[in-house]
């Protein structure tokens, strides 16, 4: 099964969990991840002497990144109760990490243009819906046709007789043989 990670700030008594960063909980799902974990984590971490929307919130603090397999007591647990004094802060500090990195703003609003989203957790897509509306919304146009358009293949495929099939597959196979030859002769003519 694995053990799984937060990262948590005991002077503090704030973590950070890895599925609102759209990462795995296991140490190289979040640690092999562009996601934002670690660069949340950075940006937490940074002592630049500026301390503004959560960037060096944590610097000079106790900071920890937590296993469930952890020998340090019942750390976890405490910190998983319902009725806890820990403060999971990770929607604030993914909407931050937008606000004060623009390369990674950048290339999330490109992967949300590009990609479908079924993938999203949840806090995840709540925030990425708030930041990137536009975005997302592409991302669900170029879904949606590119579903059509496979629903549409798969209909022109089978309005196609077996036969017919089979004559396309034979031209195209002529056609890449004629393509075969002449690469051959090309790089022959030319003692490539």
């Amino acid at each position: 099964m694995g053990q799984y990670f937060i990262t948590i700030n005991k002077t503090k008594k704030e973590y950070i969990d890895t599925y609102t960063f759209g990462d795995g909980a296991k140490f190289l799902e979040f640690m092999s991840s562009d996601m934002g974990m670690k660069e949340a984590t950075m940006m937490l971490l940074t002592n630049g002497g500026v301390k503004d929307n959560y960037l060096g919130h944590w610097a000079s603090d106790s900071i920890e990144v937590l296993g469930d397999y952890a020998e340090e007591g019942n750390l976890w647990e405490e910190i998983q109760d319902e009725k806890t004094k820990w403060k999971n802060i990770s929607v604030p500090v993914y909407k931050a990490l937008f606000e004060h990195n623009a390369w990674f703003k950048e290339e999330m609003d490109e992967r949300l243009r590009n990609h479908p989203q079924s993938y999203l957790y949840s806090d995840q897509k709540k925030v990425l819906a708030e930041i990137f509306p536009e975005a997302m919304m592409e991302g669900k146009l170029r879904e949606k046709i590119a579903l059509e358009k496979n629903l549409e293949y798969n209909n022109f495929k089978s309005s196609i007789s077996d036969e017919k099939m089979e004559i396309v597959n034979q031209q195209l196979t002529g056609i890449m043989d004629l393509l075969k030859e002449e690469q051959n002769n090309f790089l022959n003519n030319n003692n490539i």
